[in-house]
Parts: C-alpha cells; sequence; structure tokens
C-alpha cells in the first residue's frame, strides 16, 4: 500500500475529503479509515505481542491489528487528528499505543538516546495534521510530539502540520502537497 490516511471521529469531513482530495490530485493511491477509541481496546500489557506473537496482538481481537499492520506496510501514514492540549485526540492516541507491537522488545541507543529497537527493516514515513485552535505553545509541543514519535517509531521522513481551527488553507495546502511529493519543508 502506498499510503494509509487515518482521521479521528472528530474530524470534520470537509478536512477529511480536501486531505483525501490533494493526496488523490498528486496520483498516490491510497486508503482511509477511521480512527475511533470506542472500537481500540487498549493495550494489556502483557508483552505477548513483543515476544509471543511478533507485531500482533492476540488479546484485544479488535480489528486494530489489521489496520496497525497496514500502518506499518504504508509507505506514507497520514495522521488527521484533533490537537488536545498539544496531544493526541483520544482516537489518535489510542492508535498509536496500539502500534508498540511493531518496535523490538529490546533497546538500542540512537543518537545518544535509549529506544526501542527496530523490528523491521523498513517504517513509514509520517506526516501529521493538527487541527483545532490553539495557541503558540500547544502547536510547539504538538510539533515536538509528531517528531519524537517519529523517532520512536523510526519515521524515515516526518513532519506536521498545525492548522488553526478545522481549515486547510492554500498555504498549508501547497506544503501538505509537497510533503506528499517527499520534499522537506
Amino acid at each position: 500500500m502506498d499510503t494509509l490516511l487515518l482521521y479521528d471521529t472528530a474530524c470534520p469531513e470537509s478536512l477529511h475529503k480536501k486531505i483525501a482530495h490533494l493526496i488523490g490530485g498528486e496520483g498516490i493511491t491510497f486508503s482511509s479509515d477511521v480512527l475511533d477509541a470506542r472500537h481500540i481496546r487498549p493495550c494489556a500489557g502483557c508483552f505477548k505481542c513483543w515476544i509471543k506473537t511478533p507485531g500482533e496482538c492476540h488479546l484485544t481481537r479488535d480489528g486494530t491489528n489489521a489496520l496497525s499492520a497496514n500502518f506499518v506496510r504504508s509507505r506514507t501514514a497520514i495522521l488527521l487528528t484533533r490537537v488536545t492540549w498539544g496531544g493526541y485526540s483520544v482516537d489518535t492516541k489510542a492508535f498509536i499505543d496500539r502500534c508498540i507491537p511493531h518496535l523490538s522488545p529490546f533497546f538500542a541507543t540512537l543518537h545518544g538516546e535509549m529506544h526501542h529497537a527496530s523490528r523491521y527493516r523498513r517504517y513509514p514515513n509520517w506526516i501529521v495534521i493538527g487541527y483545532q485552535a490553539v495557541n503558540v505553545s500547544e502547536q510547539e509541543t504538538f510539533l515536538q510530539l509528531i517528531q519524537r514519535n517519529a523517532i520512536n517509531f523510526f519515521a524515515p521522513k516526518a513532519a506536521g502540520l498545525c492548522l488553526t481551527g478545522d481549515i486547510l488553507d492554500a498555504e498549508n495546502a501547497a506544503r501538505f502537497s509537497r510533503l506528499l511529493r517527499g520534499e522537506n519543508v
């Protein structure tokens, strides 16, 4: 799969459609799915996904395994999430928490920091678009969170956009298109 677009339940339909239109306009094949924390069971903390059934949770059986597998197999993963106090929405956070099986239970030093080692040879690029009227401090925290999560999930490239409200203006639409093409912005 080329690109996976995941959006939370609070995402305005107009924003989701605009992003999907921009992805399609770049000639990129993609699939799209909604993240709903009500249907993403929390991690039980049993660690079987790390040591007994690598990469897969066999306790939850809620469909998140398939979605998480699509996420890690994609070339680019795009997350549309409401910014909540500088963090992800509850839907997006629940999904990211359930992606931990895609990391190794072992540790490695990366850029002088301790991180889980990678489980796979390849991981997707990350593009995260946060929407909601937020102050500058929340925007900075959100963009830093994206970069830290991208390190933890071995994203070759990662970028974040923080929209004021839920409007994808012309400037951010152009920036998003450049990100889709793999350009650094």
